[in-house]
């Protein structure tokens, strides 16, 4: 959560407010996984959690692991016609 510094999740706040699409992807290089989050689940992890971390269980249950491959490396689109169209 340190990494994501306080004027970056207020952009995130407000491209959501505006009706925007905001998310992560998150990586998990040890395990070789990707996974893309709604801006929108992670600033209400913010509200609700003291944690320092977002649990690896969390992202899994809340997240969508996007595939590595080839060609797109990271194919973050499918995610986000998933989510918001």
């Amino acid at each position: 959560i340190a990494n994501i510094t306080v004027h970056q999740r207020l952009h995130l706040q407000r491209v959501i407010e505006q009706g925007g699409i905001a998310f992560l992807l998150i990586s998990f290089a040890k395990k070789d996984e990707v996974y893309g989050l709604k801006a929108k689940d992670f600033l209400q992890f913010l509200e609700k959690e003291t944690r320092q971390s977002l649990p690896y269980s969390w992202i899994k249950s809340k997240g969508k692991r996007i595939k590595i491959e080839f060609q797109p490396r990271i194919d973050y689109l499918a995610a986000i016609d998933d989510w918001f169209f």
